[in-house]
């Protein structure tokens, strides 16, 4: 049975149940991954998912049910247990919403597709050939993942997106003497316009980078963070920006817009179109339109992010920003594109800045060593000194304390470049190099 026929098997049984608000949430996703290892395919997996969940409101509290079987019984036992729950749950009901005055025009175009079998070998062997002490136990992972959600209701509402997007990554193992040193390299983008030699290159440069690491002595350091490092701690930091924190006593933030909470230079953005991704989404979980907004503006505290029910809460829109883990899962608050935008500083000329200082280039232990409630963070960290105004020799054991929100008040320079972290659901996490003037160190 498609999802079209047990849409209106399910809207058929509500109305006979004599529901007058419900929701149907459907999500399917498929993904496709290659890996190769020691000149050969190690891995070839396909998986898809696909099922919906059924809400309902009864005499003003919420129930739901999910499944993944399209069937007639599956149709009335979803409607069923659904009111069930809201009579035994007992929980406040989020609107079932109407629709916004206009939606965003989005294009994610299905990728072309792509041998992703060569496509693994040939990665592979680019990186064997980058230095004669690549083992041929270095692994990458080729991979295409690809979606769709809809939403329909009660109040007339009938909305569909697609998505889809293509990465390759390349894990490359140096041996020298007795020692093994890794690093790695990857590219969100379709395959048919990623850089494998690049890829392959920059992942044996980063093993490369980490021979002879030892930690620094420990005291007051400059620190630049790489763009990646700072998305990674960025994206740690991220449910700060949630109303649903913020209304739960979670968030330092709660009752701080039109406030400088940072640098002049800081402006955070959360971008549901953003034009490189292919995950765009013109509406959220409940299917509010989505916008463009910066969270901070030149340092100045904008907006939180609110879902409906927070939204109901504060008196305040939703911000578009309800998310679903999966089909089955509760609605909470999560942004898209979100990330620190660039500023004008070259990266040299940031090392320059920080003379004597470090460069982090991965953070470590960031649930564990970070309380976002209050910002304080004490993580393990890897990197670079930064001597005579360049990227000198590696560091690792270390440990970097501070501040989150300390470190967004002082950041003295940001950099032109901007970089992601890997996606999670359609959330994904950037940031440019920032400069931060001191940071407390702890190494020998």
């Amino acid at each position: 049975m498609t999802f079209e026929e047990f849409q209106a098997l399910v809207i058929a049984e509500a109305k006979a149940a004599g529901l007058t608000e419900y929701e149907l949430y459907y999500a399917e996703e498929e993904s496709l991954d290659t890996s190769a290892m020691q000149g050969k395919i190690t891995g070839f997996a396909n998986d898809k998912t696909a099922g919906c969940s059924f809400r309902c409101i009864v005499d003003g509290k919420a129930g739901s049910c999910s499944t993944e079987l399209f069937t007639d019984s599956e149709a009335s036992r979803i409607v069923r247990e659904a009111m069930d729950n809201a009579a035994y749950l007992n929980k406040e009901a989020a609107p079932i919403f109407g629709g916004s005055s206009a939606y965003p025009e989005v294009q994610n175009p299905a990728p072309e597709k792509a041998d992703m079998r060569a496509m693994a070998l040939d990665l592979y062997h680019k990186t064997l050939a980058e230095d004669p002490r690549v083992q041929e136990s270095s692994e990458n992972t080729i991979a295409e993942v690809k979606g769709s959600v809809r939403i329909i209701n009660s109040a007339g509402l009938d909305l569909s997106n697609t998505y889809a997007f293509q990465l390759a990554m390349q894990s490359a193992i140096l041996r020298e003497g007795d020692e093994m040193y890794d690093g790695d390299e990857y590219e969100v983008a379709p395959l048919a316009s990623v850089h494998l030699e690049k890829i392959a290159k920059v992942a044996v440069e980063n093993a490369k980078d980490t021979i002879g690491a030892e930690p620094v002595a420990s005291g007051k350091y400059p620190v630049v963070f790489t763009g990646r490092a700072f998305a990674s701690l960025l994206g740690a930091n991220a449910q700060i920006f949630s109303a649903k924190a913020a209304q739960n006593g979670l968030s330092l933030l709660a009752g701080k817009e039109g406030e400088q909470i940072a640098s002049p230079l800081v402006t955070i953005i959360d971008d549901p179109l953003y034009a490189e991704s292919g995950a765009k989404m013109p509406f959220d979980a409940e299917g509010v339109a989505t916008r463009t907004k910066k969270i901070v503006d030149g340092g100045v505290f904008s907006t939180l992010l609110y879902n409906l029910e927070t939204a109901g809460k504060a008196g305040v829109e939703s911000t578009g920003n309800a998310s679903k883990a999966s089909y089955s899962g509760a609605v909470g608050i999560a942004p898209f594109t979100f990330y620190l935008a660039a500023g004008d500083t070259e990266k040299e000329a940031l090392y320059q800045m920080a003379d004597g200082g470090l460069i982090i280039t991965s953070l470590a232990g960031l649930h564990a060593g970070l309380n976002p409630i209050t910002g304080d963070l004490s993580l393990m960290a890897s990197g670079f000194r930064i001597e005579n105004g360049k990227k000198g020799k590696p560091v690792n054991g270390i440990t970097v304390s501070g501040n989150f929100f300390r470190m967004l008040e002082s950041i003295k320079a940001l950099g032109n470049d901007l970089e992601f972290g890997f996606p999670r659901g359609f959330t994904r996490i950037g940031s440019t190099s920032v400069l931060v003037p001191e940071l407390s160190v702890a190494g020998k």
